[in-house]
């Protein structure tokens, strides 16, 4: 049964940021079509999860999995887990099975275990890359997908300190490819007005800024990305041979 936070995490969905929006559609449309397959409850293994809010109210079983913070850095960015986001955790979320605090690169997470995994914004942060593809993908099961979202870097510029690379697209798909039978690239999200609007969030303070951040999202889901140059996200998925 979902919980209290779960519910009205959906019920204000339709007026987040189109990023939001594109990731939780596309992980609902993988987790419905392993459903109608007539297949056992999807388990799904969320990397980098943290408090992972791409994933609330999925119908499947999550994993959480993230590692705590290893410096200055991470803590200043409000990476990795904490004891705080854990407790907020198993109040909040009923869908949540597991939270595994562990490395992927170094410790990878058991083989062929999901049926799913999704990396929102993870492998900019990753020094050794291959390797942690290389992990992903060994631990789906056959005919398993890897949805995989990260800055498009024809359109945005490196300037998080905790960010190795931005690929582009090609250098993106070359090192899926090392892993994985299929890769399929997405360009996302159209970098305009209704874009930086939408970016500026929501604030019981500011109820006009919050307003217009709603407009532009909304407004922002409306806009092809016509060259890959007008993207700010890959978005890769990725499937295994069954």
């Amino acid at each position: 049964m979902r919980t209290a936070y779960e519910i009205a995490y959906v019920c204000i969905e339709p007026f987040r940021q189109y990023f939001y929006r594109r990731v939780r559609s596309d992980l609902r449309v993988l987790v419905r079509a392993y459903c109608n397959a007539g297949r056992r409850r999807v388990r799904l293994l969320d990397v980098g999860a943290r408090n992972s809010r791409y994933t609330v109210g999925l119908q499947a079983d999550i994993t959480l999995l993230d590692r705590p913070p290893l410096c200055e850095t991470h803590a200043s960015l409000n990476l990795g887990v904490t004891d705080d986001i854990l407790g907020k955790i198993r109040k909040r979320r009923s869908n949540v099975i597991e939270y595994a605090i562990r490395d992927i690169v170094c410790d990878g997470p058991p083989e062929g275990v999901f049926d799913i995994v999704a990396a929102i914004e993870v492998l900019e942060h990753i020094e050794n890359d291959a390797a942690c593809v290389h992990n992903i993908a060994s631990c789906l099961r056959p005919g398993g997908s890897f949805y995989m979202t990260t800055p498009n870097g024809l359109a945005v510029r490196r300037t998080n300190p905790d960010h190795v690379r931005h690929y582009t697209g090609e250098e993106l798909r070359g090192v899926l490819c090392e892993a994985f039978d299929d890769v399929q690239l997405f360009y996302a999200v159209r970098e305009s007005r209704n874009w930086r609007w939408a970016e500026q969030g929501w604030s019981r303070s500011r109820p006009i800024v919050t307003l217009k951040s709603m407009a532009g999202a909304f407004m922002n889901a409306l806009e092809p990305v016509r060259f890959p140059a007008e993207a700010q996200h890959l978005i890769a998925v990725c499937t295994m041979r069954a």
